[in-house]
């Protein structure tokens, strides 16, 4: 029913579809107060109090009985838990196997950080999954509010499935803007965002009985070499960049960790004893489990702090740990309490069969996509398109949408994150909805009770209350003419011709011989490439959209950060056939756009999930952008001009020289303006900061920093405000460095007052000499501004 309003609200002209903005204020290890905020729409809000699974009572009580069912079993149950069952040997992506006699269940694991996937290894589940936007698009949102409901609504479809561990979320830093697996992590290039953010994700998941898995534990920065490279860093980078969006993870109390392929200064990432026990353990106070990759485990380092061998028993075996009963009991332990915690120890019964993308998930994957999305430029005011009335002057009288994307979307990357989409709108037919709906036949009733057409059709499939809901799901897609609605898990098959017919008392079929005309007299129409658009482009009453993408998956870095010359060729060539082309641009993480200067309007998505098209149509139309770029966009390949030695490596080695001083921060070091700074995007309407000031906390050395943010536009519009400092001279940081956001939605004519709160861990480094945080005393300067490039107000103070 949900997505049905949704889609009613999108076919009119003059209805906005429902805009969800998640309102959270943040700063690091602080809390942060707004005054005066005034919203439009409806928002998304919660009250964060510490979840139950989290309390101290509640985990004194998970210990408490660990020891107790541990204490039961034998040596060789307690070893049972601490490995899989073997790779291929069940359809979810690891198992292990339970303990009957004591009713403790098997443990189902399955990837992964953006949505339930099938096991990559042929057997695929029957059931539908959702695919969300991945980790770095969420990172665009900068809202943790956002990152809770992405995390929750992936959570209840991993329970639907009967799994008791979700394999994500993916926390690594985007040092490297080639690695390939960016769209995974939402840190972006920033800790604390990942810091900030991750704690809402882990806190969706678990909310749901499902243990979250903070990944890919630690300093796994890229994919090339990535089974074998040998990372070189200083500390100081590893405890002010790597681990805090870790802490962030072990704030909410996620339950376990999976320690990653590469080595650390020579020994294994899952035998690093300083990274485990010495900094996960003891630095973060981290009291799970932690779990090697799939193969990533090289030897029995129970005692370096790995509690669980995955996917099989190579080395913890009963053999292997024959004579390491404490480590053996200690990890049972830690396995046990955290699902004691966050599962109850219950069974989970559920069906990996199961269709769980629910209409109200899929809606949920439009609010994040929606939210996500980053409007780069938009000159001229191009965006928000108006739509010429019948018989009236002036507005958008053709769309030509331009590029095979248009019609068959990229919406996510490969490998771990990849997640099979349970219903893929295309922009062409969302645009086509949202112009003008198209009739049909549907309360006709030609339907044809019993008969399947069944084959395997491109266009997927939806969640429908009946027969015809299905009809009219299948009318509002511009290449569905046929379907097929199964009645007894309510599903619709969106079918192009009715090949496979054959019979089936559980299925219902049709036509619903939806017409190419519609009421509004605007046409939308479709180029799959320059050629065939150019006829089509003539007119001031005409706008061009042009999709390009570039994706990347696990196992391989990118090759370049371009998009194709074809794709460039293709913006170039349309651009200069009309002025008015927007360029829609798709990417797993940064990425070159040679035409930027070429073309007015620029959205970048990111990897926005199945729900892509229907958020475009929105943004295009109605809803004001509120995306911004978690990392930097430069204007070429190696722009900071990484040194073999630090990317990708030499003789297996990878240094990391460059410190914290990459993305945004090298940026403002090296005196470079990127393309597009990090923290960048547009809204459709104007923002003014001002009364920017710096008093003395209520205990030394905290300090608040207080402005007012004004909506000087005409269109209800949210801005992510960013404070940014510059340290004392003496602290030998960046220029200037991320320390707290906040997203706040105002309507037009209002303002808030934004107050950020900074406390000691705000305000120190960390010391390679004495190993310990330190506050750096000195002048400071505070930045307020819409990005890492766009500082609007600045003030002094001094510590």
């Amino acid at each position: 029913r949900a997505l049905c309003q949704h889609r009613n609200m999108m076919a009119s002209t003059h209805t906005q579809p429902a805009l969800v903005v998640f309102v959270v204020l943040v700063a690091l290890c602080s809390a942060v107060v707004v005054a005066g905020t005034q919203h439009d729409g409806f928002t998304f809000t919660s009250v964060r109090q510490t979840p139950a699974y989290n309390r101290p009572e509640h985990a004194a009580a998970a210990h408490a009985r660990a020891a107790s069912v541990c204490a039961q079993m034998t040596v060789q149950e307690k070893v049972q838990l601490l490995h899989g069952t073997g790779w291929g040997a069940d359809v979810y992506v690891g198992k292990v196997k339970g303990i009957p006699r004591l009713n403790f269940p098997d443990i189902n694991l399955n990837d992964g950080p953006q949505g339930f996937r099938c096991n990559g290894l042929g057997k695929c589940p029957g059931g539908t999954s959702t695919q969300y936007p991945s980790g770095l698009t969420i990172a665009a949102t900068w809202d943790p509010e956002a990152a809770r409901v992405w995390g929750e609504s992936m959570g209840k479809e991993f329970f639907g499935k009967g799994a008791q561990v979700q394999l994500g979320p993916g926390l690594c830093i985007a040092r490297v803007p080639r690695n390939g697996r960016n769209f995974e992590y939402m840190s972006g290039e920033d800790p604390l965002l990942g810091y900030v953010l991750v704690q809402g994700a882990v806190e969706g998941i678990q909310s749901q009985g499902v243990v979250a898995n903070a990944k890919h534990y630690v300093l796994n920065n890229q994919e090339t070499d990535r089974m074998g490279i040998d990372v070189h860093v200083d500390d100081r980078t590893l405890h002010e960049i790597y681990l805090p969006p870790f802490g962030g993870a072990i704030k909410a109390g996620i339950g376990s960790f999976m320690c990653s392929y590469n080595r650390i200064a020579g020994d294994w990432s899952c035998a690093h004893n300083a990274t485990l026990n010495t900094a996960l353990r003891g630095d973060l106070g981290f009291d799970g489990f932690v779990m090697s990759d799939w193969r990533a485990t090289h030897s029995v380092s129970i005692d370096r702090g790995l509690d669980m061998e995955m996917p099989g028993d190579t080395f913890f075996n009963d053999k292997g740990l024959d004579s390491m009963s404490a480590d053996v009991n200690r990890s049972c332990e830690r396995i046990v309490s955290t699902l004691a915690k966050i599962t109850g120890l219950k069974p989970n019964a559920n069906s990996i069969d199961t269709n769980v993308s629910t209409a109200e998930r899929q809606q949920t994957a439009f609010e994040l996509a929606l939210n996500s999305t980053v409007l780069l430029k938009n000159d001229g005011g191009l965006l928000p398109l108006k739509l010429a009335e019948a018989g009236g002057d002036g507005g958008v009288r053709r769309i030509v949408l331009v590029g095979s994307d248009a019609q068959s979307p990229t919406t996510g990357g490969g490998g771990s994150g990849m997640v099979n989409p349970s219903y893929l709108p295309s922009p062409l037919d969302s645009i086509s909805r949202r112009v003008g709906p198209r009739p049909n036949n549907c309360s006709q009733g030609s339907f044809e009770d019993g008969v399947d057409y069944y084959h395997t059709d491109p266009l997927g499939s939806a969640p429908a209350d009946s027969v015809q809901a299905c009809c009219a799901l299948c009318a509002a897609e511009n290449a569905c003419s046929y379907f097929s609605f199964k009645k007894s898990d309510k599903t619709c098959w969106f079918k192009s011709n009715t090949n496979g017919r054959r019979s089936d008392p559980d299925v219902v079929s049709g036509s619903c011989r939806s017409s190419d005309a519609n009421a509004t007299g605007v046409e939308v129409l479709y180029a799959k490439d320059a050629q065939s658009a150019l006829p089509l482009l003539r007119g001031e009453d005409t706008v061009a959209i042009v999709f390009v993408s570039t994706d990347s998956a696990e196992g391989s870095d990118r090759s370049s950060l371009g998009f194709s010359q074809q794709d460039n060729a293709m913006v170039t060539s349309v651009a200069n056939a009309q002025k008015q082309t927007i360029v829609v641009a798709v990417a797993p993480g940064a990425a070159l756009l040679p035409w930027n200067e070429q073309v007015p309007a620029v959205l970048f998505p990111l990897m926005p999930g199945q729900m892509f098209g229907d958020a475009l149509t929105a943004l295009l139309f109605d809803v004001s952008p509120s995306g911004r770029l978690p990392i930097t966009l430069p204007n070429k390949e190696n722009e900071q001009q990484w040194t073999k030695s630090q990317w990708p490596g030499v003789n297996g080695k990878v240094y990391y020289t460059e410190g914290s001083n990459f993305g945004y921060r090298w940026y403002d070091s090296a005196g470079v303006k990127p393309l597009y700074p990090m923290g960048h995007g547009l809204t459709y309407s104007t923002f003014e900061y001002g009364s920017l000031t710096v008093k003395a906390g209520p205990t030394t050395p905290s300090q608040t920093i207080s402005f007012t943010l004004s909506n000087t536009g005409s269109m209800p519009a949210a801005e992510t405000a960013q404070l940014y400092l510059s340290f004392p001279s003496a602290a030998n940081n960046p220029p200037k460095v991320l320390r707290g956001f906040r997203k706040v939605q105002l309507a037009a004519g209002a303002s808030a007052q934004v107050l950020f709160s900074l406390n000691e861990r705000d305000l120190s480094v960390w010391s390679n000499t004495t190993s310990t945080w330190g506050v750096v005393h000195g002048a400071y300067t505070a930045h307020v501004g819409a990005s890492a490039g766009d500082i609007q107000q600045s003030a002094p103070f001094q510590i």
